[in-house]
């Protein structure tokens, strides 16, 4: 999938996300819940992320905050993972039905969006449908942005893993320049022989 198909993914799962009142704290009372924020969120990624199917491709997740577009000071923060089918070539709903599947002992239920908006495409010749799947629990809302199966390609998708919106008061500047507009991100990889999924600390970081 594309950058603009990344773009509407977030854009698509930002549009279910609670927003938490936290404003007006200091930059390093921000910074403080920032990294909690993140750490919880880190964590449950790498639960979900674990348990899907082993047919997927390897984790490589990307985590940002992220502007809320429905209030102008808040941010969440979200792993993003690209869902690539490598051994079979699934269709959209077999891919669902086995995410489904691995993530139900978890607690997650998925409910159907529809097919996604694709105002975001402009003139692009060949829009795909994409369609969405959110489950929510905990504080944390798992979202599918998936495309169907097309030819030899299997359906496809973006898995992000994300918090509530939250307000950081004087650490929202701080939070988004370490993301530098999309360009900094913390990177989540599996590592060979450690003891537990990495977690990122610094802002951002390489989760490694």
């Amino acid at each position: 999938m594309t950058g603009r198909n990344s773009a509407l993914a977030l854009a698509a799962l930002t549009i279910a996300l609670v927003v938490c009142g936290c404003g007006g704290m200091s930059s390093a009372d921000g910074m403080k819940q920032a990294k909690s924020v993140r750490s919880t969120t880190a964590r449950t990624y790498w639960k979900v992320r674990d348990a899907l199917p082993s047919t997927l491709a390897e984790p490589s997740g990307l985590g940002s905050f992220i502007k809320c577009p429905k209030t102008s000071d808040a941010l969440a923060y979200t792993v993003e993972d690209y869902l690539q089918p490598m051994r079979s070539k699934p269709t959209k709903q077999e891919l669902v039905a086995s995410i489904e599947t691995s993530l139900r002992p978890q607690g997650w239920k998925f409910t159907s969006e529809g097919q996604l908006p694709d105002t975001d495409y402009g003139a692009v010749p060949a829009k795909p449908n994409l369609y969405g799947y959110i489950a929510k629990k905990d504080g944390i809302t798992v979202h599918l942005t998936l495309q169907e199966k097309k030819g030899n390609s299997p359906a496809a998708g973006y898995l992000n893993v994300s918090s509530s919106c939250r307000k950081y008061g004087a650490a929202r500047k701080n939070l988004l320049a370490d993301y530098a507009s999309g360009q900094q991100r913390d990177h989540y990889n599996q590592s060979p022989g450690s003891p537990t999924p990495p977690v990122p600390t610094g802002f951002p970081t390489a989760a490694t």
